[in-house]
């Protein structure tokens, strides 16, 4: 969706629902959270996820991307009655152990948007 509207192309995600649900993580928080458990001496754990206090829907998200940019256009497929997140992890184990809270869903946009533009990350 992002980069769509940087380039202002529309956005057609008519096969995915506007309410159905993710854990959407910032790609950097995802490296973040993979170095301090590949360099971790003893981690505690064998398993870890990474995602954000919450799950967004794919609504939630192009009202983000609507937020930065206006004039975009995004298509997505009718709301499903009764969706439910698809993945609702918690990741208390990096919080815990690695003290990594990963950055809400509008500030990674704002990131990723603002590395898109100027290719500093």
């Amino acid at each position: 969706m992002i980069t769509n509207a940087i380039v202002g192309r529309r956005t057609k995600f008519l096969n995915v629902s506007a309410n159905v649900q993710g854990p959407l993580v910032y790609a950097k928080d995802v490296g973040v959270g993979t170095a301090l458990v590949q360099q971790a001496e003893r981690p505690r754990h064998y398993i870890y996820n990474l995602m954000n206090r919450r799950t967004n829907s794919m609504q939630e998200f192009a009202a983000i991307v609507k937020s930065h940019f206006p004039e975009t256009r995004i298509s997505l497929g009718p709301a499903v009655p009764g969706a439910r997140p698809a993945h609702d992890v918690p990741m208390e184990r990096h919080r815990e152990e690695f003290g990594l809270v990963p950055c809400e869903i509008e500030a990674g946009a704002a990131a990723f948007i603002e590395w898109c533009r100027s290719g500093r990350y």
